[in-house]
């Protein structure tokens, strides 16, 4: 969840959960080079056959950097702060005005919700909505913010540190594309995660503070909306023109959920 955050289910090398480690140009909500929003970014999460324990509890704050040397303008750098929630059964991540909140029921069953704040909506994913649009999330890939699995993938290259302070270092490269991590098993979160495309553009995600539990003043997942207008992702079919609806279909599109209307 990303934190979706990016899901990249078996499905289709889903843009919402991007794959920053994988091989595709795709991450984020958008394509290397496109002028994409840091609040319409996912990380990249990935449906994982790993462990389905959970991690301790944590609220780890990522500065998220996208930069865009390849515009009319000049270089484009675009930041944005994500807070990312994780508990027994709730991994959130707040992403400025959106919200990704995945819920794990007492049998197992996964949920979705996404918080539009511009908006004043929520949008609702039931466990067999997701089914229905072939979205099988994994809650130990969602709980670590990224695939381990992808980590372990790349090419190792030590460690610094002991203790909570241990930090695991990756890397891989092709002629076009670099990558790099940095693996805190203390935290079951990376620390920095870089993917950079020739040397156009670069997408940075950087832990910069974490706590047990979140500190007075910072905000809880979907704190925010207790008013908002809840929509069911089963009823979009009888709301094609609503201009919310289509909204939260081009998010669904972006991520390899649906497949575009003719009006998207």
């Amino acid at each position: 969840m990303f934190i979706q955050y990016v899901i990249q289910q078996p499905l289709r090398a889903a843009s919402l959960l991007v794959a920053l480690l994988a091989t595709t140009t795709t991450y984020a909500h958008g394509r290397v080079g496109e002028h994409v929003r840091p609040d319409q970014m996912t990380p990249p999460v990935r449906v994982s056959s790993g462990p389905t324990s959970t991690p301790q509890p944590v609220v780890a704050r990522y500065r998220v950097t996208h930069t865009d040397r390849v515009t009319r303008t000049g270089p484009q750098v675009k930041r944005l702060e994500w807070l990312f929630v994780r508990d027994n059964d709730t991994v959130a991540l707040i992403k400025g005005r959106v919200e990704d909140i995945w819920r794990r029921a007492a049998d197992g069953c996964i949920s979705f919700e996404r918080v539009l704040h511009d908006d004043q909506r929520v949008i609702d994913y039931s466990c067999g909505e997701l089914r229905s649009l072939g979205v099988t999330p994994s809650w130990a890939a969602l709980s670590t913010f990224v695939d381990e699995n992808e980590i372990a993938a790349m090419k190792r290259l030590g460690s610094t540190g002991t203790g909570d302070a241990r930090r695991i270092r990756y890397a891989a490269a092709t002629p076009n594309q670099a990558r790099a991590a940095s693996w805190s098993p203390a935290l079951n979160l990376p620390t920095l995660l870089t993917r950079r495309i020739g040397r156009h553009a670069e997408l940075r995600f950087e832990l910069v503070e974490w706590h047990a539990q979140a500190p007075a003043g910072w905000p809880a997942p979907a704190m925010r909306a207790a008013h908002y207008l809840r929509i069911d992702a089963a009823d979009f079919g009888d709301m094609e023109y609503d201009p919310i609806v289509r909204k939260a279909e081009a998010m669904d599109v972006k991520a390899g959920w649906r497949v575009a209307h003719r009006h998207e």
